[in-house]
């Protein structure tokens, strides 16, 4: 059980940080834009956006623009989406991913012509740290720019690694032909992103609390309802684990009922003597019930030692690798989390010691003349 629920929520925290490294937790867009990566301008500078950076449960808020177009090499044509970037930007996300080149410093205003792509572009498209590619935007009238191979990263996210490149903001203000001060929106990471539903409502209050004349309409966009697929496929799983708990409990259950049934019928003389000197049941069962705890407790004991050991190694070495195409990390992922720890310790020992209650009623049909004479 241990395992299973390590090994499950730590698969639903890396795809969820992964999703979360390309779009943040929560976006704060122009509420004229649409589900595309099109999007209309907004101003940056906003008194709400200084105000969620300084909320407790938010960790960074950094502003962003979304630019799709077209790279074109001299035998390949691919559509990415632009995410152009400022020195707001953290790098944290893909500096752990990146497998090639190096990062550069954001800037407000440089007119900088880096560009970071994914390992499977870099691989369809034949380009290494360096290179030369053009991104033509269809639009009226359309334009080309020109960027610089500055690094390659890889996240495993096949959908967005092959979507997704990173530039500075500038070049796209000047392709939209927008100016420095305009943006597409801000995103906000969270502290907890387990708690997003419960942040929501803080988060409406401060763009209320802050709210200025002339400031554009926006709309407040959650991760989990902008990749509802991807979230809706990980509850799945969660529910695959609560399904798993179940069926382990319930065979540790009917294996302890099996067990003490076995302890009853050994002691069946024990327990006609203790009857006839004039124990009450309640006393009999408790003595096997006690019996019973002490069995359990042995078996949690060895099951901890077992299982957070397995944990700590492959947490340690990573030595059960996979298929990275195909299960978006590169390991098994472990997540040590203590309340889990503890609700899997003292809700498997309370459910089973509730099964025991059965089989311990079986005492009071036992009478002590027939059980005195049990051979």
């Amino acid at each position: 059980m241990l395992i299973s629920v390590s090994v499950v929520t730590g698969f639903r925290d890396g795809i969820s940080n992964k999703v979360a490294g390309f779009a943040s937790h929560v976006q704060i867009m122009n509420y004229q834009s649409n589900a595309s990566y099109e999007t209309l301008p907004m101003q940056k500078g906003k008194k709400y956006a200084e105000a969620l950076s300084r909320h407790t449960d938010i960790a960074h808020v950094q502003r962003f623009i979304t630019k799709p177009g077209l790279i074109k090499t001299q035998d390949e044509v691919q559509a990415v989406i632009l995410k152009g970037i400022d020195s707001s930007f953290d790098w944290g996300f893909f500096k752990n991913s990146l497998v090639n080149g190096e990062i550069w410093e954001a800037s407000d205003s440089a007119n900088s012509d880096n560009i970071l792509i994914s390992e499977s572009l870099a691989t369809r498209l034949n380009l290494i740290p360096g290179d030369r590619l053009g991104v033509y935007f269809v639009q009226n009238p359309p334009r080309m720019r020109r960027f610089t191979v500055k690094g390659i990263f890889k996240t495993g996210l096949t959908e967005f690694d092959e979507r997704f490149a990173i530039t500075d903001m500038a070049p796209i203000q000047r392709v939209n032909q927008w100016s420095a001060g305009q943006i597409s929106g801000y995103e906000i990471y969270l502290k907890d992103f387990r708690q997003i539903d419960r942040i929501m409502d803080p988060i409406l209050h401060t763009l209320e609390d802050h709210w200025e004349t002339g400031d554009e309409g926006v709309q407040v966009i959650k991760i989990t309802d902008r990749y509802n697929q991807i979230f809706d496929w990980l509850n799945i799983v969660d529910t695959n684990v609560w399904l798993i708990l179940f069926l382990m409990v319930l065979v540790a259950g009917l294996n302890m009922v099996s067990g003490i049934l076995i302890l009853i019928l050994e002691r069946t003389r024990m327990i006609g003597m203790l009857k006839a000197l004039g124990t009450s049941n309640r006393s009999i069962r408790r003595i096997f019930l006690y019996q019973g705890f002490f069995i359990i407790t042995r078996g949690v004991l060895l099951g901890n030692l077992i299982g957070l050991g397995l944990l700590t190694v492959q947490s340690i070495t990573g030595w059960i690798s996979l298929n990275q195409s195909q299960y978006f990390l590169d390991k098994v992922p472990v997540n040590f989390n203590l309340w889990h720890i503890a609700l899997v310790n003292g809700g498997g020992m309370l459910l089973i010691l509730g099964f025991l209650l059965l089989p311990s009623m079986v005492i009071a049909r036992i009478s002590p003349d027939k059980a005195i004479q049990f051979n």
